[in-house]
């Protein structure tokens, strides 16, 4: 089996962690709360990755996050979904692009493909 998989906040960090799974082709970050450890984490995420901030999010600061995310991602095909308001959530800017980041990736659900 094929996953895609989405995480936000804190639980950004645990479908991360999963999307280092063989099983796993692509993984969707939204206002991902652990910005301190994305060089660690984010590298090992195997298949595409989507990353959703929010500028005027109180709890994830947007500037250190996409430094932080992009650093970690650097030389990767991130799919960087960002919004001017909202806060700390899954705004309905991101919907569509969210499942336009699924629809794409269905064609990696390949057994024996390498990603």
């Amino acid at each position: 089996p094929k996953a895609i998989v989405m995480g936000k906040s804190w639980g950004s960090k645990i479908a991360a962690e999963v999307g280092a799974l063989d099983e796993v082709v692509a993984t969707a970050l939204v206002v991902p709360g652990f910005g301190d450890t994305a060089q660690e984490v984010l590298p090992q995420v195997r298949g595409r990755i989507a990353i959703g901030l929010v500028k005027d999010d109180q709890v994830v600061d947007f500037s250190s996050a996409r430094q932080k995310f992009g650093a970690a991602a650097e030389g990767r095909d991130v799919v960087w979904l960002e919004a001017e308001k909202g806060g700390h959530k899954v705004v309905p800017e991101f919907v569509a692009s969210l499942l336009k980041f699924a629809e794409e990736s269905r064609e990696l659900f390949v057994h024996d493909v390498e990603l």
